[in-house]
């Protein structure tokens, strides 16, 4: 395990510095000065060299993108220049309330599709399969930047029942992790049911039928057992997708917000200017994808393997 995860560790190196170095060009690149927007239009010209000079802004771009790659080898990211703040601080602060998401948002996700999938491999071609089908594909086409205010709308501002932003008790995760596991429950759902539907036929479950187990220990005692292999993959895989989208949550930003992940929240960065942050989080976005992209973790293929290994002996 150690070796696959130094592995994934050392691929993600490459990918994390040219993201950076991109990033890093692109920010600035863009049209503004960040110490003229921290200070105000009335900031006289001293009081800007002099912020520009304790930011280290003042030096060529060159020593500039050295000085900032000997700081993260050292584990400093910079100073918010809105929040005057580290922002390894700002980011560690808040990676709780990330975590929290996506985690909840995986959960979601999980207790939708597993009953919804079962159900219609086992109603195939019925009006309920029919219906989950559709309801799934639905789940697909649907993108998250519209379902958040739709149920913003409903829940929160027509029903009064959910708070529409914030932290604290469970209901401030209800909207957000629906909003984030909606779509991976639609592709969970259809994998389920495939996967279903190849181990249905397989011969095992003839052989635990004839031997007279009952039918909800063939389905969820056996057959589920190996269809949860590549759901597991695949959960695995879209850890990092679901970090990526609940990553807007580290630095305090509205649920509208949080909904495009981190599209909204690098848009919101970098019209504050907030130029170190902004780095940061594109190195914590790559790093969550570098290191659920490839094989899914071994301890947990091994533990449904292991689970799935139990098939009932012919005879």
């Amino acid at each position: 395990m150690l070796r696959q995860f130094a592995t994934r560790l050392l691929y993600t190196l490459p990918v994390l510095w040219l993201v950076v170095s991109v990033v890093f060009l692109l920010i600035h690149m863009v049209p503004g000065d960040p110490i003229q927007q921290m200070l105000g239009e009335g900031a006289a010209s001293a009081d800007i060299e002099a912020a520009r000079h304790a930011y280290g802004l003042d030096i060529p771009l060159d020593r500039q993108y050295v000085n900032y790659w000997k700081g993260v080898l050292h584990g400093d990211l910079g100073r918010s220049l809105r929040l005057n703040q580290e922002v390894v601080q700002v980011i560690a602060r808040a990676y709780p309330a990330t975590m929290t998401l996506t985690f909840a948002a995986l959960l979601v996700a999980v207790a939708l599709s597993i009953p919804a999938g079962v159900r219609s491999a086992l109603r195939r071609n019925r009006w309920d399969d029919r219906l989950l089908s559709f309801v799934s594909l639905l789940g697909l086409s649907f993108p998250n930047f519209a379902l958040g205010p739709i149920l913003i709308l409903f829940f929160s501002i027509h029903l009064g029942l959910l708070p529409v932003s914030g932290a604290g008790t469970w209901k401030y995760l209800v909207l957000p992790s629906i909003t984030l596991g909606g779509a991976l429950a639609a592709i969970l759902t259809r994998m389920v049911r495939t996967s279903m539907l190849e181990e249905l036929g397989q011969d095992y479950v003839r052989t635990a039928r004839a031997k007279g187990l009952p039918e909800r220990q063939v389905i969820y005692g056996h057959a589920l057992r190996n269809a949860l292999i590549p759901i597991v993959t695949v959960l695995g895989l879209q850890f990092g997708a679901l970090l990526a989208g609940a990553i807007a949550h580290r630095l305090g930003a509205p649920f509208t917000v949080a909904l495009g992940g981190a599209t909204c929240i690098a848009g919101s960065l970098a019209f504050g200017s907030k130029w170190p942050a902004l780095r940061g989080e594109a190195r914590q976005l790559i790093l969550a994808q570098g290191m659920s992209s490839g094989e899914p973790p071994e301890e947990m293929t091994g533990q449904v393997d292991a689970l799935s290994s139990r098939k009932p002996a012919a005879g």
